[in-house]
């Protein structure tokens, strides 16, 4: 799993197959980065959900599409 935590995350796991769920988000710069995580873990739920043994739980696959960053008008430059 990963250790960083991610800037923009989605509150819940999404269990919606084949559906397009709205993920957004803010966060201010602190200046020097170099990259934003999009992510889950490990604050949707996880403890709640039963794992299945003999899989490999390591992964979940999501599609992102239509990702934009941008300065918010009025913020600190």
């Amino acid at each position: 799993f990963l250790e960083e935590k991610p800037q923009v995350y989605v509150e819940e796991i999404q269990s919606e197959k084949g559906k397009w769920v709205e993920v957004k988000g803010r966060f201010v710069a602190d200046g020097g980065e170099r990259f934003i995580v999009i992510g889950t873990w490990p604050y949707a739920g996880f403890e709640t959900r039963r794992v299945v043994e003999e899989h490999d739980n390591q992964y979940a696959y999501y599609y992102l599409d239509g990702i934009s960053l941008r300065r918010v008008p009025g913020g600190d430059e």
